[in-house]
């Protein structure tokens, strides 16, 4: 290993990317926000890396009062799981359901709403933003999860689903 590469995410009006000082082993890696707030990544040469950054990033956004996971919603039943996740540009909803056309326990599908089918998908919704989702669905029961499924579905912007398949 020994880079890391940030993605440019912004999150809250927080991004980060790294920076190296140094040659060989004296090379260091800092985390540096771009609200000035900056961090050494000390296992920068390893797997370790990737959660050391995490965590850290975690904590600075806890300490400015922001949670990354208050924009998650999970429900799981006997049917399967959903996992809503709701950004600042896009909305994801991630399901494992039982069952599979091809014979499989089940199917695995990732939904995306993108940031130019967002303001129809709240429409189709009545809602006016995206807290109200995320609260909407807070007491949503299996039948609604799947009806939900079913919204995200007619507007994702992008998906991807794997069909489990009995090959016996």
């Amino acid at each position: 290993m020994g880079r890391l590469i940030a993605t440019g995410a912004d999150r809250h009006g927080h991004s980060v990317d790294f920076e190296y000082t140094g040659e060989a082993e004296a090379r260091k890696c800092h985390m540096v926000c771009t609200c000035g707030w900056r961090t050494e990544i000390t296992a920068f040469r390893g797997p370790g890396s990737i959660i050391e950054s995490r965590l850290k990033f975690e904590k600075h956004m806890k300490e400015n009062g922001l949670d990354l996971m208050e924009d998650v919603r999970k429900f799981e039943d006997e049917d399967g799981f959903y996992t809503l996740k709701v950004e600042e540009t896009q909305i994801k909803l991630e399901c494992y359901l039982m069952g599979s056309p091809t014979g499989g326990w089940g199917t695995e599908c990732f939904h995306t709403i993108g940031e130019s089918a967002i303001a129809g998908f709240m429409s189709e919704l009545k809602i006016e933003n995206l807290k109200v989702l995320l609260e909407l669905v807070e007491n949503y029961k299996s039948s609604e999860w799947s009806e939900f499924h079913d919204l995200v579905f007619r507007n994702q912007t992008e998906s991807f689903v794997w069909h489990e398949t009995d090959w016996s």
